[in-house]
């Protein structure tokens, strides 16, 4: 999958001012915190200057450092937030001072200052990479669908000017999220999810653990069609733009999942499963539906129920038993569409 336009930060969402119309200023902002707008309202702002002392009660949530030496382990962290301010996406205030370590010589500084016009001088520059600014990129948009629940990547913001090395293991999950494999990742990378919750989508910090780094999670499974189908709502002219390069742009390298395989032919996709050689056509029962596959082979011990990451068209699909192997022949119901995995 790719994706076109920026996925990180909050996206211009053209629709936006259809959406608005004829509504209250409390539905306008539902309505954008449901597409991934982050809002602070001025009683946000008031709260935070008079400090509150609150309840005491705390708002704990777990997220991930992924280092960008490969030699050091990926590692689980647990933050915690007085539960009165626990509103919004709290990572950049828990990840305060975490990219304060290293500072760009003057060289490289100086010849951003001069690129810039010298609107912004050396002195200035070097105080903010001292500071250590957290920039967040959206890895896994928020859909109806997926709870509406995004996954975000914290990364320094001065990690181009520092000279940072790639995060190798950061952008192999971002292309497992639809982005692609050139894509800038520099220095230590965060992970942590936000979801908005009730009838005005508040957002908060929810966990997002170890295990969730998995290929094989939900969030990472169907990210990238949440990508794609949240571009589609707010950004229509790119996604016509992904989907004609996923036509021509499609993978053929055969998949193995351990019980099967499958390869993603173009106009099909075909899943493969290993049986013993004395295995007949009658041996084996196969049911292919839009959203479903489900294969059983009683003498092999075979018993798969696959949910399919798109739809097919059961009446031109096959499926045949030969040379030990149960070939399945899904035709696709949306030709033009890569499929970035075999199940939803």
């Amino acid at each position: 999958l790719k994706l076109f336009g920026s996925a990180a930060g909050t996206m211009a969402d053209p629709a936006a001012q259809n959406g608005e119309e004829g509504q209250s200023e409390e539905e306008r902002i539902a309505w954008l915190r449901a597409r991934g707008v982050q809002i602070e309202m001025p009683e946000d702002r008031n709260k935070a200057k008079t400090g509150s002392t609150g309840s005491g009660k705390m708002h704990t949530f777990k997220y991930v450092k992924i280092p960008v030496d490969p030699k050091q382990d990926i590692v689980e962290c647990t933050a915690q937030v007085p539960v009165e301010e626990a509103q919004g996406d709290k990572m950049t205030s828990v990840l305060e001072g975490a990219f304060a370590d290293t500072v760009a010589d003057d060289a490289v500084l100086e010849s951003f200052s001069k690129s810039q016009g010298g609107s912004v001088g050396i002195e200035a520059l070097r105080k903010t990479m001292a500071k250590g600014g957290c920039e967040s990129f959206r890895i896994a948009a928020p859909t109806e669908d997926n709870g509406r629940e995004a996954v975000y990547l914290y990364l320094d913001e001065s990690g181009q000017l520092k000279g940072l090395p790639r995060n190798q293991r950061a952008v192999d999950l971002a292309v497992r999220c639809g982005f692609p494999a050139d894509i800038s990742l520099l220095g230590d990378m965060y992970v942590a999810r936000v979801k908005w919750t009730g009838a005005t989508a508040l957002l908060g910090n929810v966990d997002f653990a170890l295990a969730d780094l998995s290929p094989a999670a939900v969030w990472a499974r169907r990210a990238g069609k949440d990508n794609l189908e949240f571009q589609k709502s707010t950004q229509p002219e790119a996604h016509e733009s992904a989907q004609a390069v996923l036509g021509k742009e499609v993978d053929h390298q055969e998949h193995d999942e351990g019980s099967y395989t499958w390869r993603d032919e173009g106009d099909d996709v075909e899943v493969s499963v290993s049986i013993p050689a004395d295995v007949k056509g009658k041996d084996c029962k196969v049911t292919i539906k839009p959203g479903k596959l489900v294969v059983a082979v009683e003498k092999a011990s075979v018993q798969l129920e696959l949910q399919l990451w798109d739809k097919v068209v059961p009446e031109d699909s096959t499926w045949t038993v030969s040379g030990g192997k149960l070939v399945v022949t899904l035709n696709k119901a949306n030709a033009d569409e890569a499929w970035a995995s075999l199940t939803n």
